[in-house]
């Protein structure tokens, strides 16, 4: 009977509970690499096509440029982060200081420590 209890405790665990080198999780891990390896085997073969092998051919080249222009997207968003960083500062420090009024008059600032990085990270 306690073999049976234990047996039955053991199937249901969570996966996010499992033993992280668990061969179910290992093959899972390698079968999604094979996927992935197996798709891309498919862009050699595209080639061959005359419909898509010139496309595929441009892209090739344009990559590059691609990652240029990434690279400046990437540019304008640090900087429009850093922007709106110096924008909100001063609410950030306020709300630190409304925690420390509220801690003063009770014992848990758990909520108030959530709410700084919720709002202002």
């Amino acid at each position: 009977m306690a073999k049976a209890n234990i047996t039955a405790t053991i199937s249901h665990i969570d996966r996010k509970d499992w033993d992280p080198w668990d061969p179910t999780l290992i093959s899972e891990g390698v079968f999604a690499a094979a996927n992935i390896f197996s798709s891309l085997k498919l862009v050699y073969i595209f080639t061959i096509n005359p419909h898509l092998g010139p496309l595929q051919i441009s892209l090739g080249r344009m990559v590059h440029d691609i990652l240029k222009f990434s690279v400046l997207i990437m540019l304008v968003a640090f900087a429009f982060a850093c922007g709106l960083n110096q924008l909100f500062w001063y609410y950030a420090r306020m709300k630190k200081r409304e925690c420390a009024a509220q801690l003063a008059q009770s014992a848990s600032d758990e909520y108030c420590a959530k709410d700084i990085y919720k709002h202002f990270s």
